[in-house]
């Protein structure tokens, strides 16, 4: 530390004017190393004063330091104290674990236990190995069901190997007779099936080798066979077609439903099976009816000009082909046990099937007596809007009443009482395409008399009088207005909340000239209204098992 001279004796009023000077000279002498000491003092002063406030600063810091250390040490034994609480609780569960696992794998013993390890009553699932010392016959792996012991296991000595197809047998001839085989074993003639046990396993049996086609193949106008491969259970006997087989035919009536039966022996025949009066069996013994077809009015040999189908136009232009599916036996119109039609009955008699649209259509209109004769049958009267349908007895009939109206509804129930339905646009456009386009029967404004062929009206899956005769209802329906109001329009079972909703007709009538064909459509139609020119044509869905 610098260290600051005394000064001089400073001068006074007193002093005499010779001592003044002296010393006031003096004292002016001594100024500048007063200075020069006291700036060194100073800066002494002012590097002591940062070396306190440095040495302070490290004092907090440490301070701080000392506190976190403390937090730290306090936190850890925080943790310590829960990682042992953790310890135990894990040593606890291992502990309850293995007594678990203990009283469960009892080990191995010579007798069956009454008791687990722990001297606790066994519990359901405890397994413990049988060491056979007391008993040979026991020896293994024994599980106790909660009552009693069992073995765990057992081996595979005495059971057969699925991958030996079955030629692990100890003796093959004891299990042909076992199987009522025995006649197979001796002639090798797997045909010979007698005394076979009736297990009932193919009761019911229809196969096919493609199931999503009908098992029948039209070879003539007149000719089906039955495809090969296909199997069917008759009464519990197995019959297979390996080939291609011939179906017997009758003689065949044209606008007539038949179905095809299979008997016992292999015998194949077609018979008459109108909905009127339901075929039996052709014959004596077990026959199963597998399946059936319809006999059209295109006669068998019809040429595209013969029967006056188009080759010019905007419609379907005919080639022979297309003629001869439908000449004689329908192809459209074949179906079987499982390929046929989502009705009450499953039976598409006077029916045919539409491949465009996955639909069945009838292929006449339907008729009054509907309940007798079946909703499409040839050369019946036409139900309409003026010749009235029978009630169906779903609906409230008796056999013999009829509707008051032609209108919508009664048509629509009609339909739904055979498990049918109406029409679509979509689908009417397709299945009556074909006829000779925009053109109409003419003649008187009444309903036609029957249901028959006219030439030019036939579709390309043979349906008949396709358009331009009467309309049909369909499903689709339109509207117009905006004012909504209920109407009472429905006969009393309700109303309707309408701006006068319309349903479409489709096809044309009589008298409707150019603007018939198969496209022909009409929106104006109220689901109550009716008239000698609508009447209904039945579609279905394609059902197939």
């Amino acid at each position: 530390m610098t260290t600051i001279s005394a000064l001089p004796t400073p001068p006074t009023p007193a002093d005499t004017p010779a001592d003044f000077n002296t010393k006031a000279f003096n004292l002016i002498g001594a100024l500048q190393a007063f200075v020069t000491q006291a700036n060194a003092v100073a800066g002494e002063v002012n590097a002591n004063a940062g070396s306190a406030s440095s040495s302070a600063s490290t004092a907090t810091s440490a301070k701080t330091s000392a506190e976190t250390a403390r937090d730290t040490a306090i936190s850890n034994a925080s943790a310590a104290a829960s990682a042992n609480t953790a310890a135990q609780a894990a040593l606890a569960a291992v502990l309850d674990a293995y007594d678990s696992f203990d009283d469960r794998m009892l080990g191995r013993k010579d007798a069956d236990p009454t008791v687990d390890n722990d001297g606790n009553p066994l519990v359901g699932g405890a397994l413990y190995f049988n060491l056979g010392i007391s008993n040979p016959t026991i020896k293994g792996m024994r599980l106790y069901d909660g009552t009693t012991w069992d073995m765990a296991y057992v081996t595979g000595a005495s059971y057969l190997s699925k991958a030996n197809n079955l030629s692990d047998l100890p003796n093959k001839a004891t299990a042909r007779g076992n199987l009522g085989l025995s006649s197979v074993a001796a002639s090798g003639a797997y045909s010979d099936l007698s005394g076979t046990p009736d297990t009932n396993m193919s009761y019911g049996l229809f196969y096919k080798a493609n199931p999503n086609a009908v098992a029948f193949t039209k070879t003539g106008a007149a000719t089906l066979q039955i495809k090969a491969g296909t199997r069917i259970d008759v009464a519990g006997t197995m019959v297979t077609y390996a080939s291609a087989t011939s179906v017997a035919m009758p003689t065949l009536t044209a606008g007539e439903d038949y179905s095809i039966w299979v008997k016992t022996d292999g015998t194949i025949q077609a018979i008459a099976d109108p909905y009127s009066s339901p075929a039996s069996a052709p014959g004596a013994g077990s026959w199963r009816k597998i399946g059936g077809f319809h006999y059209g009015l295109v006669a068998s040999g019809t040429t595209v000009a013969g029967g006056s189908f188009a080759t010019t136009g905007n419609g379907m232009i005919w080639t022979q082909t297309d003629v001869d599916a439908i000449a004689g036996i329908n192809a459209y119109s074949l179906w079987d046990l499982r390929w046929t039609i989502k009705s009450i009955d499953r039976q598409p008699r006077g029916m045919a099937f539409d491949p465009w649209v996955n639909a069945w259509v009838a292929i006449y209109f339907c008729p009054t007596n509907h309940i007798t004769s079946g909703i499409s049958r040839y050369n019946t009267d036409v139900a309409s809007g003026s010749v009235l349908p029978r009630k169906p007895l779903a609906y409230g009939g008796n056999g013999t009443t009829t509707y008051s109206n032609g209108n919508w509804w009664t048509f629509n129930e009609v339909a739904a009482s055979f498990g049918l339905r109406l029409p679509s646009e979509r689908e009417f456009q397709s299945t009556m395409f074909g006829v000779t386009e925009a053109q109409s029967l003419g003649g008187s404004s009444v309903t036609i008399p029957s249901t028959g062929r006219q030439a030019g009206y036939t579709s390309r899956i043979g349906c008949e009088q396709a358009t331009g005769h009467i309309w049909t209802w369909g499903a689709d329906t339109g509207h117009y207005g905006e004012t909504f109001a209920w109407s009472d329009v429905t006969g009393g079972r309700g109303q309707s909340y309408t701006s006068y909703n319309t349903k479409v007709l489709l096809g044309g009538n009589r008298d409707d000239g150019s603007f018939s064909g198969s496209r022909a459509s009409n929106w104006g139609g109220y689901p109550w209204s009716a008239g000698w020119a609508v009447g209904l044509r039945a579609f279905g869905d394609l059902l197939v098992l």
